[in-house]
């Protein structure tokens, strides 16, 4: 009897050796994978910094044709982290001046500051290299208008025709369901490309002003009105009429607050002018 009491103590003991070590090696195992999961993030985004010097480099010796492959290769491990759209609508963004916003995201971040600055020889290289191959991968997705997938694909290729036609395209889709910030900041990524254009300013400005950002709104209608686009506002109709809209909406209680987006979007005095302000036409 007292044989067997022995026994079963000694196993029962065991048992909850066993059960308390197991615990402890799933407790270590979960900051394990943390720690490595963190190691990798810093090895990839050192790969990408390296690719961006590298880059640079490429372009201060007017090297375009490498530079804009290695441009190619840095964009596309920049583009297999976290979404870019998301970091923009979170603390990432910091209002610089009027009309200028950046995103403090690494190597991304430079990779579109070193697009934006650098010469046209550089981007007329990276089209001719790569615009081909975006336009075989988003025609599909824009006759489907598959929203993820969209997405995808037009941040991929945000630096090609293509991709900024499919970025117009995102935008539309989200203004159509009453997303306007979303649809601002899709307009934005467009704007790292087209500097010079004073309609997609105005519809950036426009969407911002109907999610009820007023001063984000102000902010880009006052650039517009500036002397650097003083020619292409007077000669383009659709800019002039959604300066007018923008300036209506900022002085309107609905912006202000005393609504919700979705029944600004419907009050407007220009519903013929949701279609010009994301028509795929420049």
């Amino acid at each position: 009897m007292l044989l067997r009491l022995f026994w079963a103590l000694t196993l029962g003991l065991a048992a909850v050796f066993s059960f308390v070590a197991a615990s402890s090696s799933v407790a270590g195992q979960e900051p394990a994978d943390a720690a490595a999961a963190q190691d990798n993030g810093e090895t990839e985004q050192r790969a990408l910094l390296r690719q961006v010097q590298q880059t640079e480099q490429l372009l201060q010796d007017s090297k375009w044709l490498e530079a804009a492959e290695q441009f190619e290769a840095a964009w596309e491990l920049a583009c297999a982290g976290s979404d870019p759209l998301l970091e923009e609508r979170g603390a990432d963004v910091r209002q610089l001046s009027a009309g200028q916003t950046d995103v403090v995201a690494g190597g991304r971040a430079r990779l579109e500051q070193l697009y934006r600055s650098t010469a046209a020889e550089f981007k007329t290289e990276y089209a001719r290299q790569f615009e081909a191959a975006a336009q075989q991968k988003l025609r599909p997705v824009l006759s489907t208008g598959n929203a993820i997938e969209l997405r995808r694909l037009a941040l991929r290729y945000q630096f090609t025709a293509a991709g900024r036609t499919g970025l117009k395209t995102l935008a539309r889709l989200f203004a159509d369901r009453g997303d306007f910030l979303e649809a601002a900041v899709v307009l934005e990524r467009v704007r790292l490309s087209e500097t010079d254009s004073v309609r997609l300013l105005l519809q950036t400005a426009w969407c911002y002003a109907m999610s009820g950002l007023r001063q984000d709104a102000a902010d880009l209608s006052a650039l517009a009105r500036s002397e650097r686009f003083t020619a292409n506002l007077a000669a383009d109709g659709v800019a002039g009429a959604l300066l007018a809209d923008i300036e209506r909406l900022l002085t309107s209680p609905v912006v202000a607050g005393t609504s919700d987006r979705k029944s600004t979007r419907l009050n407007s005095s220009h519903q013929i002018i949701s279609y010009a302000v994301f028509c795929l036409k420049k």
